[in-house]
């Protein structure tokens, strides 16, 4: 994330956001569905990569514009339908008067990683967005979209308990996952 923010800074200093972009590529390894740099006014000034120019789609831009954005700022994962796969866009800039940097990135590296710490029909990870929608699933272990564990991840909250199912005890832990404030269980 550093070298994206770092990417930023350069696009807040120069004029040509796609040669600041076409000296990036390297970025497109974690930023892997794309980058683009828009204008303050919202216009797409350079993008690269397959989705950079609509990450901020189904997003009130003009509410996004006018937060200075010298934070990072996770937007909402959301489904591209096309590629199968929730994309997630990291939003960051240097200030009101420079213009806005996305990274998209999607969450099949997440997926990988969850599908190597699953050893097997006993165990799972499932990855909940802020509004208790499944974004990734891993293993046979499927957790209810009720369960109690994740609201209390997407409130913050960090523990585990035991749960018996059909004569089974089972340790279900949680955590939220900032600063998306998403839940992870396993």
């Amino acid at each position: 994330m550093s070298a994206a923010l770092r990417l930023n800074v350069r696009a807040s200093e120069a004029d040509d956001a796609g040669a600041i972009l076409a000296s990036s590529a390297f970025l497109l390894d974690d930023f892997d569905a794309g980058l683009a740099i828009f204008s303050r006014e919202g216009e797409l000034l350079a993008s690269s990569g397959q989705q950079a120019t609509s990450p901020l789609e189904g997003n009130d831009l003009p509410l996004i514009l006018q937060d200075a954005l010298m934070t990072p700022r996770f937007l909402p994962a959301r489904l591209d339908a096309e590629r199968g796969v929730f994309v997630v866009t990291l939003l960051a800039s240097e200030g009101m008067d420079s213009p806005v940097m996305a990274g998209m990135f999607s969450l099949a590296f997440a997926s990988r990683t969850m599908d190597a710490f699953s050893s097997g029909a006993e165990s799972g990870f499932a990855l909940f967005g802020k509004d208790g929608e499944v974004l990734l699933e891993s293993g046979s272990f499927r957790v209810d979209a009720d369960n109690e564990n994740i609201q209390l991840a997407l409130d913050g909250e960090t523990g585990s308990n035991f749960v018996a199912d059909d004569g089974k005890e089972t340790i279900v832990a949680y955590t939220s996952v900032q600063p998306t404030a998403w839940a992870l269980v396993t």
